[in-house]
């Protein structure tokens, strides 16, 4: 998508491509911004999903069909009806939210807090976080860590430095809420970070 203009959709083929999980990662994080502010291209998007689940639906309806005469283990299951309508919900609860948190992260530029600010990104989904670290690009051993409003922690891990940013990306999404992201050196104990961030899931 070249570009993203308000008034601008992504096209049927990209959020295909999107759903797949088969796009690029520079190419998805423009998607996931753009779908994180057009309703109509979430919508789109669901489409697709639930497109793909009726398609596999079927597909495995077709497999599971034999002669009746060899369904002699009939009586021992749900009729077909039933048992599709399991599967869905089984897809719908399991299967669909980890989807949901191995596909492309969402990308979020935070600066240092000032004041109430905070960036807000969509819940559920991974997270590729670019921290602004200015005189911090000389330091070794750089850390992250994730803390909830309650205070306590969900994630920590180490950072990379891109330019003046330093970069972590989340194995899994987290829940809606306010949380803070916590930058420290080599030295630094957990009540004194480099760097604050404010980090709104919503």
């Amino acid at each position: 998508m070249q570009n993203n203009k308000s008034g601008d959709h992504v096209s049927d083929e990209l959020l295909e491509e999107y759903a797949r999980g088969s796009m690029v990662v520079s190419q998805a994080s423009v998607v996931s911004e753009h779908l994180f502010e057009c309703d109509i291209c979430n919508q789109k998007l669901e489409e697709e999903i639930q497109f793909r689940i009726a398609m596999r639906t079927a597909a495995s309806q077709k497999v599971a069909q034999e002669p009746v005469s060899h369904r002699w283990w009939k009586p021992l299951f749900a009729p077909v009806p039933l048992l599709s309508a399991a599967v869905a919900l089984v897809f719908f609860a399991f299967f669909l939210p980890r989807i949901t948190q191995t596909g492309p992260p969402v990308v979020a530029e935070l600066a240092a807090l000032r004041g109430n600010q905070s960036a807000e990104v969509p819940a559920g989904r991974r997270l590729e976080l670019r921290l602004a670290g200015s005189g911090t690009e000389e330091m070794k051993g750089i850390r992250v860590e994730i803390v909830s409003q309650d205070g306590g922690r969900v994630w920590n891990g180490g950072a990379s430095l891109q330019g003046q940013f330093w970069r972590v990306e989340t194995e899994k999404g987290f829940p809606a809420g306010q949380y803070w992201v916590r930058l420290y050196g080599p030295n630094q104990t957990a009540d004194s970070p480099l760097r604050e961030y404010a980090l709104k899931l919503k």
